[in-house]
């Protein structure tokens, strides 16, 4: 990942803490103006700024980093959820999510079918199925 990419991603963190760059700058205990100036790509924080910036951002190195950035948070609930439930729950929720993924482009009435019930599909008035008594 880029260092502007970086950038990016630590002023939209602190703006969703709800904190302002100068603000930051102080807690961390660099001089005024540095996050103002690091988020206008004047120069890239060294490893242990960029710790105490994502910790007043109430964020992580993993959340900084991930792939999915605008996701990170819905992933993590999910992947926490699936670390309490039984071997064979997890195989049926990966298969289900395996399912659901492949038919998600799929425009075939049947894929409407399916995604309506699993909530994929909102306000779908052009279906010609009646989801709740499965009659045409």
């Amino acid at each position: 990942m880029d260092q502007q990419k970086i950038i990016e991603r630590l002023k939209l963190l602190r703006r969703r803490a709800g904190v302002s760059a100068r603000e930051v700058s102080k807690n961390i205990g660099c001089g005024d103006g540095y996050v103002s100036r690091l988020e206008k790509g004047k120069y890239f924080p060294p490893i242990c700024v960029l710790g105490a910036m994502l910790k007043a951002y109430r964020s992580s190195f993993e959340e900084l980093y991930y792939e999915d950035f605008e996701n990170y948070k819905f992933d993590k609930e999910i992947f926490e959820l699936l670390k309490i439930v039984n071997p064979d729950s997890k195989t049926r929720t990966i298969t289900l999510l395996t399912v659901i993924n492949s038919i998600e482009d799929d425009k075939s009435d049947a894929t409407k079918i399916v995604c309506k019930g699993l909530g994929k599909i909102e306000g779908d008035n052009k279906s010609k199925y009646d989801i709740k008594s499965n009659k045409e």
